[in-house]
Parts: C-alpha cells; structure tokens; sequence
C-alpha cells in the first residue's frame, strides 16, 4: 500500500489514473483515486459488443504507452510489471467508432525501479526473485526473462514492452498470444498470428519487434511512441536481425494460408493525430487477465 501512494504520487501523468487523496476516517487506510467511467479494455474488447476501428484500437496503445514511456523517464527508471489489458482504463465510455478513446495506466502495486540479473544471483537470491515474480506478476503476461532465469536474460524495464506487446497482439486479434499460459511457449517467445484479420506487414513487424524474445532486441518506449506517431509513414521499422528472422518465419506461415483471400486490409495504416491538449470479448472473464493467487490476493487489500 505505501509502496503503490508513494509511486502514484511521483507519477502523475494525464494517462495514469489521478491520485486524489486517501481516506483515513477508519481503518484501513483507502486510496482516493480517479474514476475511468469507461470501465476496463477487457472489458471493452471481451464483455461487449462495440464495434471498434482500427484508429480507435491504435490510440488505446498509444496512450498506453505514453504512460509507459512517463515512468521510464525517471532516474531510477519505474517499471510497472503488470501491464494488462485489465489494467488499462478508459476514462469515458466507448459506444461506437466515432468515439476517442483516452487511456489511463492504473495499479501500480507491482511496480519496481529495481534491475536483476539471474546470471550474478546466488540460488537464495534466485528463489526470492522468483517469488515476488509470481506473486505480483500475471503468468500469461510475463516476458521470457522472468519465466526461464536459465537463459540468463536481464530484468529491466524491458518486461513493459513486451507486456504492451501482448496488448497490442490482444487489440488486433481480441485474444492472447499466449493463451494457454504455457511457461515453455513464453520463454521461447513461441507465438502465431492469425491468418484473419489481415494486418500490414508493418504492424506485423512492430508486434514481433515488441515480443522479441531477448529484451535487448525490444524498442524503448520513446521508440515505440516514434513509430506510433508516424506510422502511417512508408518508412520500415529498424528491426534487429532476430526479429526480422522471426519476422520471415512467421510470414511463411502468415503468407501460406491467404493466397486465396484477398489482399490484406489496411489496418495499422491511420496515423495518429493527437489534439494539442493530449498527451504524448468474452461472456466471462477469461483466464489470460486472471490474475495469479497473490495477485487477487494484493487486488483484495487494495480494495480496502
């Protein structure tokens, strides 16, 4: 609790949700925070009928990782870690495609300014490490360095990118790309894009470059933002070589099941023009946004 007010206070941003003050009429103490009429993107994606455009969905990720890109600025960097797709809000409700989208970054109870290299941890360190992992992260969003510490991967502030990499996959195909919440496929960043919808090639390109499986090879967040607001530009991504490796495999793949459909939609061609004043489905809930036991039980407390 004091970890998350101290961290709200020192991150106030118009796409993070306000901090407004704490209630200490009784025990136990409560955070006053912003209210997002818009319910969660979870809930927009899963629990409803609304038709969304793709400018819509691409503003959502923008927003998002303007956030992102707001706690990366500080010195020591802040890392959320529980980027998902319940944990992004929207400010007012979205009721058809006319409507802009404004997204704000909630729950900072898992956030971390702290780096860990599983290369230079003795096996205590590695068995303490593992478990906060497990009890303030959600399994299916974990990247590859927090699944398996054998491959020795550094911690960094790179676990968000691949994270908004899983929103974005879960904007453009309203579902997970690790679905199955398997710790194998995740550590091996072992994932297809559908065959339908149809997407360029760019925004292909910049969902694997996001899900790349050695953070090294992920773009910073002020990247991100770069590419988002010129993506309707000719200009091709700067990928690393893995990526655009991964990116060749998962075309065969991608390539061989549409000759006979048509050519691709233009989804992911809309550029984002922000005005001055902004800031740089299922029936039930599924399991890819469950949160793990901890996790419900940290949701419980704060809630308190």
């Amino acid at each position: 609790f004091q970890r998350e007010l101290c961290v709200l206070v020192k991150v106030q941003h118009p796409n993070i949700v306000a901090f407004l003050g704490l209630v200490s009429e009784s025990d136990p103490l409560r955070l006053c925070l912003e209210y997002c009429g818009g319910g969660s993107l979870f809930d927009l994606l899963y629990n409803r009928s609304t038709k969304l455009s793709w400018r819509q969905r691409l503003v959502m990720l923008y927003d998002t990782a303007t956030a992102v890109e707001h706690l990366h600025s500080f010195r020591p960097k802040v890392v959320h870690r529980d980027l998902k797709s319940l944990n992004v809000l929207l400010l007012r409700q979205i009721a058809d495609e006319n409507d802009e989208p404004h997204v704000k970054l909630c729950d900072f109870g898992s956030w971390s300014d702290e780096r860990s290299d599983p290369s230079c941890l003795d096996k205590q360190a590695i068995g303490a490490l593992q478990e906060h992992i497990e009890r303030y992260t959600t399994m299916m969003y974990r990247p590859p360095e927090m699944v398996d510490f054998y491959q020795q991967f550094k911690i960094t502030e790179k676990v968000d990118i691949w994270m908004l990499g899983c929103i974005l996959y879960t904007l453009m195909f309203c579902r997970h790309p690790f679905q199955d919440e398997s710790s194998l496929a995740i550590s091996n960043a072992r994932y297809s894009l559908p065959s339908q919808p149809h997407y360029t090639q760019k925004m292909q390109d910049l969902t694997h470059w996001l899900l790349a499986h050695d953070p090294v090879n992920r773009p910073s967040a002020a990247q991100l933002l770069d590419v988002l607001e010129s993506f309707q530009d000719a200009t091709m991504l700067p990928l690393p070589k893995p990526v655009v490796e991964k990116r060749e495999q998962q075309r065969r793949l991608y390539e061989s099941d549409r000759s006979d459909r048509g050519p691709p939609s233009d989804r992911g061609g809309d550029r984002l023009e922000r005005r001055p004043s902004d800031q740089k489905k299922e029936p039930k809930q599924r399991k890819e946004d469950k949160p793990d036991k901890g996790d419900r039980e940290k949701k419980h407390k704060h809630k308190e």
